[in-house]
């Protein structure tokens, strides 16, 4: 699953010593679970990601809203990445054109 949504150039490097996942590996067995802080909580570099958008929506519904929106733009963006330049259609550089021209004038008649 992990291969098939992203690419290695995503990846990061989670230290063993704070990655849960690492604890089976090691050795640990199911009876000796209960015990470990790690396996029982969520990494803390983590938490560092998620309390910001926890606080800023507290209720579920709006989170999981907020994160879907998010996943289908990055989905939007990646497909963006794979896209033959020459296959825009016309009228995405159409809208680009006009962007650009408004931006410029913008810039140069400031209201």
């Amino acid at each position: 699953m992990i291969h098939d949504e992203s690419t290695p150039r995503q990846w990061r490097h989670v230290d063993t010593c704070v990655n849960p996942a690492d604890i089976a590996s090691r050795g640990a067995k199911g009876s000796e679970l209960h015990n470990l802080e790690l396996w029982l909580q969520d990494p803390k570099f983590l938490r560092k990601v998620l309390e910001p958008l926890l606080c800023r929506y507290s209720l579920w519904d709006s989170l999981l809203k907020a994160i879907a929106w998010l996943t289908g733009f990055k989905e939007y963006l990646v497909s963006l990445l794979n896209k033959d330049p020459d296959s825009i259609p016309k009228v995405e550089v159409i809208n680009a054109e006009s962007v650009i021209v408004k931006a410029v004038q913008h810039d140069a008649f400031p209201v």
